[in-house]
């Protein structure tokens, strides 16, 4: 709570003049903030440890949990679930679109993105497994070729530049749903559209 009460002597510093209502108000809110807070790192620790990532098997028992969470701590659980998890991501995906972009996310956005007049081109790498459309893509060119280009056990040779290619797209920041920058060591720059390109 000393930071709560720090935050309190600071907005009176500011000129703040705040009703023993309103103060209450900002308590309870910082309270719940902080018990969701913690009950998300309690979630992502026994998924860690207990599941071994297994999101299926985790939501099966704690799914009322995650539900319980503010929309934030959701956002990024559900977040976490999309990028982490091939075959769990549609349902991941579809609870995100549900929450909508909470503003912890668009101020990530913001704090990472470079936007040109409100726009910012994105890339996608297409192959068999990759298709044109789909919700993820990168601001990074570079990781688009490896997606399209790069997988495991394949030969130079057996490259063929006509199934395999990067598009790129102009969007604006309200399309985006959310930014990842990384996936598990590697940067991606991923970024997570709200509709389907």
């Amino acid at each position: 709570m000393e930071e709560f009460y720090e935050m309190l002597r600071d907005m009176k510093s500011k000129g703040y003049n705040l009703t023993q209502e309103e103060i209450k108000d900002l308590e309870q809110q910082y309270i719940n903030n902080t018990k969701s807070i913690k009950t998300l790192d309690k979630l992502c620790e026994l998924l860690k440890e207990e599941y071994y990532y297994d999101y299926v098997l985790f939501l099966q028992d704690y799914e009322d949990d995650v539900e319980k969470l503010d929309d934030n701590d959701k956002f990024d659980f559900y977040k976490e679930m999309y990028t982490q998890t091939q075959y769990s991501s549609n349902r991941a995906l579809q609870k995100l679109i549900s929450i909508g972009t909470t503003e912890r996310e668009k101020q990530n956005i913001l704090n990472n993105i470079k936007f040109k007049d409100g726009k910012v081109k994105i890339y996608r790498g297409i192959n068999k497994v990759n298709s044109i459309k789909g919700n993820s893509w990168t601001i990074n060119k570079k990781i688009s070729e490896r997606f399209a280009f790069e997988t495991l056990y394949k030969l130079e040779s057996e490259y063929k530049r006509d199934t395999e290619f990067v598009i790129e797209k102009e969007i604006d920041v309200e399309d985006i749903l959310f930014f990842n920058k990384y996936y598990m060591d590697d940067i991606e720059d991923e970024i997570c559209l709200k509709n389907r390109r």
